[in-house]
């Protein structure tokens, strides 16, 4: 998982496939939650990055975002959807296949 920034969140998005934008705290309760699903997620094929919203508050204002966790996902580096909210694996790969379908 790439930690990213103003200066390198486009750049990180995947070029093809489907790519996760992990928007956290580490104060959030359910953001630490979602720490090892996504760890799972990625080792089936999906690109994981992670957003710290306090650190990259600008970051996250341009993408509007208003609740953490707020994962983002990508398909070839363009926006299909966003899931909010922790969620089993299950769950969570049944929301992006849904989003990239």
């Amino acid at each position: 998982m790439n930690n990213l920034n103003q200066f390198n969140y486009s750049e990180k998005l995947a070029e093809s496939g489907i790519t996760l934008v992990d928007f956290w705290a580490s104060w959030c309760g359910p953001c630490r939650a979602m720490e090892p699903v996504l760890a799972q997620l990625e080792t089936e094929g999906v690109t994981v990055n992670k957003v710290n919203v306090d650190v990259e508050q600008m970051l996250s204002a341009k993408h509007q975002v208003q609740s953490i966790p707020t994962m983002i996902v990508y398909k070839d580096k363009q926006e299909k959807g966003r899931i909010v909210g922790a969620m089993p694996l299950e769950a969570l790969k049944a929301e992006i296949a849904k989003l990239t379908n």
